[in-house]
């Protein structure tokens, strides 16, 4: 029996922490843009990297990239990719059902030999775990109307990050 050796090298991102909680911002009710992916370590002999982002808790791959560069270290925001990757499996944003916290791995194979998939033999692995769960969309902030009669709407946000336009007073 021959024994596989994988060596262990560190996948991390400046949008989280490992075992956090992925922002917003990244996910369908966001921008909907991948998150910033960074690694270092590869053992050596990487002749290139395959990528897979899963949604564990239902068994659903949401990226998947193949014939990443073995000199790359990063895969930026938004996920603008050096030629030659392929793009197997096109991003998707993390989207569970509002309420359901979802657990998503991210899963780093340093690789060589021929690239069909995960066919070629793994030299290595870096993983990241992260959970995820849309918030309740909330209305913009009740701006001061003149008009009292108006009713205020009991689910908008407590301050305003936009400048607000007076209403118009009802003639």
């Amino acid at each position: 029996m021959i024994a596989m050796v994988i060596a262990f090298f560190s996948l991390h991102s400046p949008a989280f922490e490992s075992q956090g909680i992925i922002p917003q911002e990244y996910g369908c009710s966001g921008k909907g843009m991948s998150p910033e992916l960074v690694w270092e370590n590869p053992p050596e002999g990487t002749e290139y990297f395959t990528l897979i982002v899963q949604d564990e808790t239902n068994d659903l791959v949401l990226w998947k990239l193949r014939q990443i560069p073995s000199e790359l270290r990063r895969i930026p925001r938004g996920g603008a990719l050096p030629k030659g990757v392929l793009e197997e499996i096109h991003y998707k944003p993390f989207c569970p059902p509002f309420g359901e916290k979802h657990h998503y791995v991210f899963a780093l194979y340093a690789m060589k030999g021929e690239d069909k998939s995960l066919e070629g033999e793994i030299v290595g692995k870096a993983e990241m775990k992260a959970f995820f769960q849309q918030e309740p969309h909330k209305t913009a902030p009740n701006p001061p109307f003149k008009n009292p009669n108006r009713k205020e709407n009991p689910d908008a946000l407590e301050s305003a990050s936009y400048p607000l336009q007076e209403e118009e007073e009802e003639g």
